[in-house]
This record gives C-alpha cells, structure tokens and sequence, in this order.
C-alpha cells in the first residue's frame, strides 16, 4: 500500500512530460494517439523471418486497432522489408486501409521516412523514390 501511494504522489509531483499519457497527443495540426504500431517486421524476412503468409494477420491486427480506435498512426518506411519485399509496409498499408470493411472514425496516419543508401544521389533521386 505504501508504494502506491508513494507512486501517487511522485506521479503528482512529476513534470507533464513524465505524467502517463490518456487520450490524443496534439502534434502540430493532428490529434494522434499516444502509441502507435511499427512495421519494420513487415517483409523482413532477414531479421524477422517474415512470410507473405503473415499477411493475413497483419491484415486482422490492423483491422482490429482500427475498427476500435486503438492507434492511428503507423511508423514505415521505403526499406522496411529485403530485397524484393523493400518497401512490403508502405505496399501493406495501403493495402490494408484501402481493404478496411469498418472505416477508422479518426484518421490514420502513415508516418514514413526515405533510408539515405549511397546510391540515392542528388534530389530527383529521392523524389523517384
């Protein structure tokens, strides 16, 4: 009992930034929830032994967070996945939400990034991309 107390009242005493977070995270103009899903596993089949198999309960997962408003944004990117799967997130997503039967009733969001390899020189290279 004396240590839920004494979290209570350190949790009391803490700056906002170590207060637990309930609800949406105001970034700039969006409202986005405090947690959100990564999909680096998704066609990586070097780290995480991905299969296109897997597909079906990627599907079921983002369906799921979704349909009950769990999360609204996701973390990808162009290299997320190997070899011929490079950029498998970015295709599954867009997959996944064009297919979703029951509409989000927030937003969701795609949060990506471009990886700098060596051979993409100049702008016009990451533009193509």
């Amino acid at each position: 009992r004396k240590v839920e107390i004494l979290g209570y009242l350190l949790l009391l005493s803490a700056p906002n930034y170590l207060k637990p977070i309930s609800g949406p995270v105001k970034v700039g103009e969006l409202l986005m929830s405090p947690v959100g899903a990564g999909t680096w596993a998704w066609g990586n089949q070097f780290l995480w032994q991905y299969k296109k198999d897997d597909d079906v309960i990627l599907k079921s997962a983002y369906d799921y967070m979704a349909s009950n408003n769990l999360i609204n944004w996701y973390d990808t990117a162009d290299s997320y996945g190997t070899g011929s799967l490079s950029g498998r997130s970015e295709s599954l997503l867009g997959q996944f939400d064009s297919e979703t039967a029951k509409k989000p009733k927030k937003p969701v969001y795609f949060c990506t990034k471009l990886a700098p390899f060596p051979w993409r020189i100049g702008k016009q290279s990451m533009i193509d991309t």
